[in-house]
């Protein structure tokens, strides 16, 4: 059985794999339920890893989280070899094995061929993300259950920093509350990480600012904090799509309310992308989604060192 899901909700994709596995499977451990990353490995270890038996076990998942490649499926994605082989074997998977595609997105590529594979012969499941206001009111809810002493502004930043994310909301409580009892906003700046799409979209605005150096300067910080360049280049990839479709609006004659509205973005920032839109041509964008895809592949397939790699991009984006 094949299944792909996608949401911006970690939490809410996390819990629908271990629904899927606790019904799936009798007993649960390391040798019959494999968790892969696909910013780690490339398709021929997947296509390993599913191929093959659990040891003791009639019965197995592969979990394969952060594929990039469900966003957008590239020509060159199409042309790869070992992506044709690992979706041959999607095709045909035995009624022992269930493979998992998972990745924190809105939305994926429907016209791609492991959409259809899934599609027609296994299930898609679109995870709705939780709304700001309920994601408030949550976080309001846990504070007053648990009695946690928190300032006003430093629960704000806080809810806006954990991005409806349960999992990563949880974990963060667990550490404040260890290291304080007052929680205070700069409490906040100093343990809790803005919002790696915040950050990203820093280095963007720098990018189309022609501002290369803040640009770099971001991403290594971004670095030193662990961050994986291939999650910056997946999350990079999706601004300029949503640049590019923008653009495209724009160029229709729509007025920001519209584009806003068809794109579920709020008005201002609809606003800024068109004033940006004017700033860069199309076939700037397109290359550029281009260049990301490819770089995407190459890390995934160990053809590059990824963080020198996606610095260099960061480097020639303005030359």
């Amino acid at each position: 059985m094949l299944y792909i899901l996608f949401g911006e909700q970690s939490y809410s994709i996390q819990k629908s794999i271990k629904k899927i596995a606790k019904n799936f499977l009798e007993t649960i451990d390391e040798m019959n339920f494999v968790r892969l990353d696909a910013s780690e490995v490339s398709f021929i270890e997947m296509l390993d890893e599913i191929s093959s038996s659990p040891l003791g076990y009639d019965k197995k998942i592969v979990s394969i989280e952060n594929c990039s490649f469900l966003a957008k499926e590239t020509k060159s994605l199409k042309e790869d070899k070992e992506y044709k082989e690992l979706l041959s074997l999607l095709r045909s998977l035995t009624e022992d094995t269930v493979v998992i595609f998972s990745i924190y997105e809105k939305n994926i590529d429907t016209k791609g061929e492991l959409y259809k594979i899934a599609n027609e012969s296994g299930k898609v499941m679109s995870l709705e993300s939780v709304s700001e206001g309920k994601w408030k009111e949550y976080v309001q809810a846990y504070i007053d259950k648990y009695n946690i002493n928190i300032d006003v502004d430093a629960l704000n930043e806080l809810a806006k920093r954990t991005e409806a994310d349960f999992a990563l909301f949880r974990n963060t409580m667990d550490k404040l509350t260890l290291y304080t009892d007052h929680i205070t906003y700069n409490d906040i700046n100093l343990m809790v990480l803005k919002p790696l799409e915040e950050n990203v979209f820093l280095i963007y605005n720098s990018l189309i600012n022609k501002k290369s150096d803040d640009a770099i300067k971001i991403y290594r910080d971004l670095v030193a904090q662990n961050v994986e360049p291939i999650t910056i280049v997946s999350t990079l990839a999706k601004q300029f799509r949503l640049l590019h479709e923008v653009k495209y609006l724009t160029k229709q004659r729509m007025k920001n309310t519209e584009v806003a509205s068809l794109l579920n973005i709020k008005d201002t920032r609809a606003s800024i992308l068109m004033r940006q839109s004017y700033n860069i041509d199309d076939i700037k964008i397109q290359n550029t989604l281009e260049e990301l895809y490819q770089l995407d592949l190459q890390i995934k397939s160990g053809q590059v060192d990824r963080y020198y790699a996606f610095e260099l991009f960061l480097i020639k984006f303005n030359k």
